[in-house]
């Protein structure tokens, strides 16, 4: 089954930890869709996937972050 949450940020912390972006990207990939409200999964998702060249895929993650101050509600 789906991994919750908090596991998937202890499995991208862990691959972070291990200098692994593309592991925590997978990982937070998965967290994002979790928990599209958090911000820290956003900017953590962003980093990795800059960390892998892949400022394409990250451009809209942080385009969804534009004019949120961190911690606000998504908009409904």
């Amino acid at each position: 089954g789906a991994l919750p949450a908090w596991a998937l940020s202890a499995a991208a912390a862990v691959a972070e930890q291990r200098n692994d972006p593309h592991g925590a990207a997978a990982y937070l990939e998965r967290l994002v869709a979790a928990r599209p409200d958090s911000v820290d999964a956003r900017l953590r998702l962003i980093n990795a996937l800059l960390q892998t060249d892949r400022a394409d895929a990250a451009a809209p993650v942080l385009r969804s972050l534009r004019g949120r101050p961190e911690g606000a509600p998504r908009e409904r």
